[in-house]
């Protein structure tokens, strides 16, 4: 988020989108974080595989259609790595 947030999100939105997007993770974790703690094993572990399944997609779905900066040049090509 951090990287794209100054060329994908419009200047005058940017501090809500970045409140936005905190306040979502943020308070996710919170009520996520208190189950787990005194959740059984089994479920503790499916809560696990669940969040790691949606990192995985999120990961498949960026790869796919994410957007680049600098008009479509890599990241990689963008900071100087290659």
């Amino acid at each position: 988020m951090d990287t794209f947030k100054g060329e994908l999100w419009p200047t005058e939105r940017r501090g809500t989108f970045v409140s936005l997007v905190r306040l979502i993770s943020i308070g996710s974790l919170i009520p996520e974080t208190i189950w787990a703690v005194s959740a059984p094993l089994s479920q503790f572990l499916i809560l696990n595989m669940g969040v790691w399944t949606m990192g995985l997609a999120a990961a498949i779905a960026w790869f796919i259609g994410g957007i680049e900066t600098s008009k479509g040049t890599s990241i990689v090509i963008t900071s100087g790595e290659v």
